[in-house]
């Protein structure tokens, strides 16, 4: 329970990016809540990006 805090605590900053890590949750208004199954890079238009 403790490494939560701790990974919610160092979210909690002010930062421009949003990171997840494979198991967290994200919530989709429209859809619901999905779990975070891999983080895969990709390029788009020259520019790399995690997904």
């Amino acid at each position: 329970m403790t490494e939560k805090k701790a990974k919610e605590s160092s979210k909690s900053g002010k930062s421009k990016t949003q990171r997840f890590d494979v198991g967290d949750l994200a919530v989709y208004p429209a859809h619901g809540v999905g779990q975070i199954q891999s983080i895969e890079s990709r390029v788009v238009n020259g520019e790399k990006h995690d997904f």
